[in-house]
């Protein structure tokens, strides 16, 4: 992933949401993502990979102190 300068100067990305895959002209020098759609969907998913991992790590640690 990252970014490519054509030929003809401007600068284009390629959308971060694995699933997308799209070409776009990042709008702000840290734009990730093609869309709000697919910022939103990579952002959840983070999100509750993060949850998911952390509450497995609290069951585990709960069962070794009993």
């Amino acid at each position: 992933r990252g970014s490519s300068i054509p030929s003809n100067g401007t600068k284009t990305m390629i959308c971060d949401y694995l699933e997308c895959d799209n070409e776009f002209e990042p709008k702000t020098h840290n734009q990730k993502y093609c869309s709000d759609e697919c910022c939103k969907i990579a952002t959840n998913l983070k999100i509750k990979e993060k949850y998911l991992t952390t509450d497995y790590n609290l069951i585990k640690e709960r069962k070794q102190l009993i």
